[in-house]
């Protein structure tokens, strides 16, 4: 009989434990930290208005309510549009007032300075989340970086903007701007 009552008992505790692990799996997940960064400057006019049009489209139909969005953008320095916000009205209100410019990028006569501007950019919004500790997801839209061409110190400005995102927790997703709104 006493070991009946030990059996019993065992079972309780590990029904218990396995009640307490459930709940903790179906509890409310954590919101994302989203951060979307427009690097206008590596971008011509009409791409500006498609990356603006396309992160738009992105809080309107991809975000869900929960998730947190943060709108950067980087002309000549960094600017912090939106911080970190779940109202996601004010956010595309914050994408519509972002007025198409020219780039100062798009004059400029060296493709490695311009590709070193681009990278600095990216480690510079990535250097900024890392005050936050959970992980963090970052939409960049910018005008595709050419592969070639890339000398010793340009592949030591993408190793260190690659190292920034890692040490931050940030996965950075760059989709297309020409492919954005395509239907």
């Amino acid at each position: 009989m006493n070991w009946q009552y030990i059996k019993v008992t065992r079972l309780i505790f590990c029904l218990s434990a396995i009640s307490v692990v459930l709940h903790a799996q179906t509890a409310a997940p954590r919101p994302r930290l989203v951060c979307l960064f427009l690097d206008l400057n590596s971008l011509d006019l009409s791409e500006q208005i498609k990356a603006r049009d396309g992160a738009i489209q992105f809080v309107e139909q991809v975000a869900a309510p929960s998730d947190v969005v943060e709108i950067m953008t980087y002309t000549s320095r960094l600017n912090v549009i939106q911080d970190f916000t779940t109202d996601h009205d004010s956010l595309v209100a914050a994408l519509r007032a972002i007025a198409p410019a020219a780039s100062e990028s798009n004059s400029a006569n060296n493709a490695a300075d311009g590709i070193r501007a681009h990278l600095q950019a990216l480690q510079d919004a990535v250097s900024s989340l890392s005050r936050f500790p959970d992980k963090k997801i970052m939409v960049y839209f910018s005008s595709p970086t050419p592969n070639s061409g890339f000398d010793d110190q340009l592949k030591a400005t993408l190793k260190d903007a690659v190292n920034a995102a890692v040490r931050a927790n940030v996965s950075i997703y760059s989709p297309s701007s020409p492919g954005l709104l395509a239907q």
